[in-house]
């Protein structure tokens, strides 16, 4: 499913630069591609679609297109923004902005109540029972 214009959504309160050049972007790929570990990024044995997504490009320019009209700032502290956090997984491979918030590590990890890996048999059991009834 293709994603919508982020141009066109409604703006969620954490987009600091709406209107960013190419040279943003750019920038931002190069400096996002530069950090990214793909063995951090497997969920499970890498096998749901979740964990597909995640792992590839269409999430890693969405990750970036977040990060990039959020200035790379995180939505709940001072902190550089590193990560995309989903707050529902409705629309995974087409979110719109309002479906993702912007995050440092420490934030993220706070949001999955202290670890990463806390919670996620949830939202993989969540997303197989929402892959189930499509």
């Amino acid at each position: 499913m293709p994603r919508p214009d982020y141009t066109k959504q409604a703006r969620p309160k954490w987009v600091v630069n709406p209107s960013p050049s190419r040279d943003d972007f750019r920038a931002a790929w190069t400096r996002v591609n530069s950090q990214y570990n793909p063995s951090r990024r497997v969920i499970g044995d890498g096998n749901t679609r979740y964990a597909r997504y995640l792992n590839s490009v269409d999430w890693l320019r969405f990750r970036v297109t977040v990060l990039v009209l959020a200035g790379f700032h995180c939505a709940d502290c001072p902190d550089e923004a590193s990560e995309v956090h989903h707050l529902n997984y409705q629309r995974v491979g087409s979110e719109l902005l309002t479906d993702v918030v912007p995050l440092c590590r420490d934030c993220h990890e706070s949001r999955h109540g202290g670890s990463l890996g806390i919670g996620l048999k949830q939202v993989l059991d969540s997303l197989t029972n929402t892959e189930a009834s499509q």
